[in-house]
């Protein structure tokens, strides 16, 4: 993108801090070449920015959403505008964490067979389960019409450790790499590894 100021023109140099549907209603349609972001993660924790208003009447920051669906709903409405915004040869990069089923956390799934999403139509994710956030995302995404390239490994060296004792402590992230269309932007030289041979 070129110009000056915010608004559809923001240029490189320029850095704007807004929630992301303002940020981008402000850009014009297919003006964007790539998109990197990882969203706050579902049931996790507060980022102390206030409720948000969503299309579907509830008010909730994201990530506090008191089940999986309406999350996902709400990052759905998130990538509706980042599809308008994103040219059609650019690229959407999404980092996104999983995390466990516990008392604490609200677990329930709605009932796709009903049209009330309460938590009466609900079925529960067991306690210790991952919740399967990312492969969740994934399929809902791939079902608006997002093409899914990369199920990429994002691994930690140096990871928080973990005191559980009946699982291996999770070193890595889902890396996504989505695209609107067949054809797009992609420098696979600019990040290739070179060959190296260990020596005899």
């Amino acid at each position: 993108m070129s110009g000056d100021g915010p608004g559809p023109g923001l240029g490189l140099d320029n850095l704007s801090v807004a929630d992301a549907r303002d940020g981008l209603a402000s850009l014009d349609d297919r003006s964007v070449d790539c998109i990197l972001t990882s969203p706050p993660y579902w049931g996790t924790r507060g980022y102390d920015v206030g409720r948000v208003t969503w299309s579907d009447g509830s008010a909730v920051a994201l990530g506090l959403e008191p089940d999986v669906e309406t999350y996902l709903d709400h990052l759905g409405e998130v990538f509706g505008q980042v599809e308008r915004v994103l040219k059609d040869s650019g690229t959407v990069w999404v980092n996104l964490g999983d995390v466990y089923a516990s008392g604490n956390r609200n677990r329930m799934l709605r009932d796709h067979s009903s049209t009330q999403h309460t938590h009466r139509h609900a079925t529960p994710i067991l306690d210790k389960s991952l919740c399967l956030i990312p492969e969740r995302f994934a399929l809902r995404m791939s079902q608006c019409g997002w093409i899914l390239r990369n199920k990429i490994v994002w691994a930690k060296a140096n990871h928080a450790p973990s005191s559980v004792k009946d699982r291996f402590t999770c070193g890595w992230e889902h890396l996504f790499l989505f695209v609107k269309s067949p054809r797009y932007s992609f420098d696979l030289d600019a990040v290739r590894v070179p060959h190296a041979t260990n020596p005899p």
